[in-house]
């Protein structure tokens, strides 16, 4: 385990050093804009080094399983179609229909197909006919964009990424699995995944105050984040050596924090008629920034959140809570997440409407901070 960790840090690491002058020469950079407020234009080369620690540590450790030739493809179509559009903007439907192919392929090609889901008692939804992959797709698709979206300050989608592998660690350890037999590609490629975050983190996470980061994920980077993040934990809920997995409804609160903040700001975009994949500078990271929060300050918050939640799920699933009560406890927390985020915009709203009104006539409101 410790070796695949260590090659996708050393592979990550290797790309993100010698290739970001080559990147920047080649125009993959992100610069400041009317929704990107960076200091200075940044190197998109992190996403370019987690694929390449996956895809060059999946060949060097000679994983052998018939799965590794779809699987990587699937991964490459996922990572190339966001790293294009880091380059020239691919319109959101085309990046959808990308999405839903790649994931409809990784399901089918690995078996990675949600087994069961209940909702209630002696309630399950997967039995359905066809419900199961449908079930499987919408879980990766929303996980690709969730990630996506939450790629909005240092350091903060990688390390949701990481919280999320470290619980699928976390699981296999207690429960006694062993994927290196069972699901030996996804297992590989999330330890290399996760040594190449590890990695990342050098360039771009927050680590000290007033740290710019020097390379970005990029959407290459984050959607391909999300696509094998949401592959692992499906893999994690199938039986693996143990009687007791990692069922869907425990799975979703590893990455929960994210999960809210899209479902949260596609609602919010429907209710208010306008088109859901519409970008805007509502989401969890945007408030927290208008209320003044640093990017370390910002990525620490966040991320001590979503590891209580993802403790808190590991602890459901170990208690071996109902799966259905898993999915009451994850919709209420939704509920609770989406009112206290309502409240803090509103007042944020508040606050500012009642500055412009406090505004004396000799000062002129362009002069204004905040």
């Amino acid at each position: 385990m410790l070796i695949d960790i260590a090659l996708g840090f050393l592979i990550s690491f290797g790309v993100n050093s010698m290739l970001r002058p080559v990147l920047r020469r080649s125009g993959w950079i992100d610069s400041p804009g009317e929704r990107k407020l960076h200091a200075r234009p940044t190197v998109i080369s992190g996403g370019l080094g987690l694929f390449l620690a996956v895809a060059i540590g999946l060949l060097l450790l000679q994983v052998q399983a018939t799965s590794i030739l779809p699987s990587l493809a699937a991964v490459a179509l996922m990572f190339f179609t966001g790293f294009l559009d880091d380059h020239t903007p691919i319109r959101a439907r085309y990046r959808l229909i990308v999405q839903v192919v790649a994931s409809f392929a990784l399901v089918v090609a690995t078996g990675a197909v949600v087994p069961n889901l209940e909702i209630w008692k002696n309630t399950d939804i997967a039995a359905l006919p066809g419900f199961a992959i449908a079930i499987s797709m919408l879980w990766m698709v929303g996980l690709i964009n969730a990630v996506n979206m939450s790629d909005g300050s240092d350091g903060v989608s990688s390390g949701y990424g990481a919280i999320a592998l470290i619980g699928i660690l976390v699981f296999h350890g207690l429960s006694g699995s062993t994927p290196a037999l069972s699901t030996p590609v996804a297992h590989s490629t999330q330890l290399l995944l996760l040594g190449g975050i590890f990695a990342f983190f050098l360039f771009n996470y927050p680590l000290r105050r007033g740290r710019h980061a020097i390379a970005f994920l990029g959407d290459g980077g984050s959607m391909m984040l999300g696509f094998v993040v949401g592959w692992a934990l499906l893999k994690a809920g199938l039986p693996s050596g143990t009687d007791k997995p990692l069922s869907l409804w425990y799975a979703a609160w590893l990455i929960a924090l994210p999960g809210f903040d899209a479902t949260y700001c596609v609602v919010r975009r429907m209710l208010n008629g306008k088109d859901p994949t519409t970008p805007d500078r509502q989401h969890l990271h945007h408030l927290l920034k208008a209320y003044g929060f640093s990017k370390r300050r910002l990525a620490v918050t966040l991320h001590f959140t979503a590891l209580i939640l993802a403790s808190f799920g590991i602890f459901l699933w170990y208690r071996g809570v109902p799966e259905y009560a898993a999915f009451w406890l994850l919709a209420g927390a939704l509920i609770i997440y989406s009112s206290v985020v309502t409240v803090a915009w509103n007042l944020l709203a508040a606050s500012s409407s009642t500055r412009q009104f406090n505004v004396t006539p000799s000062t002129s409101v362009g002069s204004e901070r905040g």
